[in-house]
């Protein structure tokens, strides 16, 4: 089995709520996401990384593994914050048109380092005994009439 790809996050000193990524090795993938793990999927796809990867994503100075998936199935997906809660919806590119950005939308794609990226073969990060590779950690899922 492929070690998880680990993504470490930080919850940013500009704002209450989003957070800076990097993996284990120190390569920051984010600056500032509200959704760290599903943009960071979508940085690593678009770096190469085999969507049938697995993803860990931790907070820094944690043990805990806080949401597993790999990078296919996350980077599928988005955050929508709903009257009931925020849940997952397919995620949906911004139009190539829209030119000006607001300070509530995620980085990202902002990597500072643009060296393309390799799947560790033997990442010393092990998964959680009885964790799945699906989108897993506290935000429900939508309904299926949103999936296509």
């Amino acid at each position: 089995m492929t070690h998880p790809l680990l993504i470490v996050i930080e919850e940013t000193s500009q704002r209450r709520g989003k957070f800076s990524a990097h993996l284990l090795d120190g390569r920051k993938l984010l600056s500032s996401s509200r959704q760290p793990l599903l943009d960071a999927a979508r940085v690593l796809l678009a770096q190469g990384i085999p969507p049938e990867t697995p993803l860990a994503m931790q907070h820094k100075g944690s043990a805990t593994i806080a949401m597993t998936s790999t990078v296919g199935e996350a980077a599928k997906l988005t955050v929508e914050e709903e009257p009931g809660g925020p849940r997952f919806r397919k995620w949906r590119p911004f139009p190539a048109s829209r030119s000006v950005r607001t300070g509530d939308e995620s980085d990202e794609g902002l990597v500072d380092s643009p060296q393309p990226l390799t799947v560790p073969q033997n990442a010393p990060v092990s998964q959680p005994a009885g964790a799945a590779h699906a989108c897993r950690g506290s935000a429900r899922t939508g309904d299926e009439s949103d999936e296509t």
